[in-house]
């Protein structure tokens, strides 16, 4: 119960992460502005590696080995040269029970053609295509196949978008965790009291101290940190070293949220295990 109590107070503490686009894109946007991050269908396709397919006078149990040793819960069906649609393990069970209520399901149920077990409701986008404007049907269905029946590219499934999504959005919430983590630690070591004394201590730029600990950057978190470390010593511990990581994290913060810079494997690794540390401190206090 406390573990929930405590991350439900994170959440509340928490603050929506500056968009993706950082820059508003204008008729008279400067010349350098080259891209922001629009994601498209095709966003998806350039990361998958060669797909499976299926052809569509195969028996079904081919079609399912195929799947089963891919692990795979779709398969565009293939005739000649053109995809004209995916078999699933939907269609397939959805076939298996009609059959089976009518009494139908014979010995060769698994050598029929591929053909017959194609998913009627498979839905075609194309690689420019508004990614989000397929989510809701993926999330639902499962899947999406990219291209036409003649130039068909590939086909995209849940577990491609989550992949995608996961890549693009890991390190924001990341950072998330940390400031909310250190917030929560900070607001409860120091109780109401001292923390409205040292928030008073700490002036913003224009001159007025902040209301609450919600208020302040991430730099000014810090500086509060290390302003009052003899209270939070006890659970911070090393003084430089909390300093010096907060400080390279900030850089870190600035280039992702201003610049959308790309993070190196190593950067990334930093990340988590400070999200891990700060994190777990905040759990210590809940127990």
């Amino acid at each position: 119960m406390k573990e929930k109590k405590v991350k439900r107070e994170l959440l509340i503490r928490d603050q929506v992460p500056p968009s993706f686009v950082s820059a508003s894109i204008t008729k008279n946007a400067a010349p350098e502005v080259e891209r922001f991050d629009h994601f498209t269908v095709g966003d998806l396709v350039d990361d998958l590696p060669p797909l499976e397919t299926i052809k569509a006078d195969r028996p079904i149990r081919e079609a399912l080995r195929k799947m089963c040793a891919m692990k795979y819960s779709q398969l565009p069906v293939i005739q000649g040269k053109t995809c004209i649609g995916a078999v699933t393990l939907e269609s397939i069970l959805t076939l298996l029970t009609k059959e089976d209520a009518r009494g139908n399901v014979a010995q060769n149920f698994m050598d029929r053609p591929v053909r017959r077990f194609i998913d009627r409701n498979s839905r075609w986008a194309q690689p420019e295509d508004d990614l989000l404007k397929h989510v809701e049907w993926m999330a639902e269905k499962g899947f999406v196949i990219i291209g036409s029946r003649s130039n068909w590219k590939s086909l995209i499934t849940n577990y491609d978008l989550v992949h995608f999504f996961k890549k693009r959005t890991e390190v924001f919430l990341l950072l998330r965790e940390i400031e909310t983590s250190l917030r929560y630690v900070v607001a409860n070591i120091l109780g109401k009291t001292r923390l409205k004394k040292a928030l008073r201590i700490l002036k913003k730029e224009g001159g007025s101290s902040p209301s609450c600990i919600e208020d302040l950057t991430f730099d000014e978190l810090r500086q509060l940190i290390v302003g009052n470390w003899q209270r939070l010593e006890c659970i911070f511990l090393d003084k430089q070293k909390v300093d010096s990581q907060l400080t390279k994290l900030r850089g870190l913060r600035n280039r992702i949220f201003h610049f959308r810079a790309e993070i190196t494997a190593a950067e990334l690794t930093s990340i988590w295990r400070l999200r891990d540390n700060y994190l777990g401190l905040a759990y210590r206090l809940a127990e």
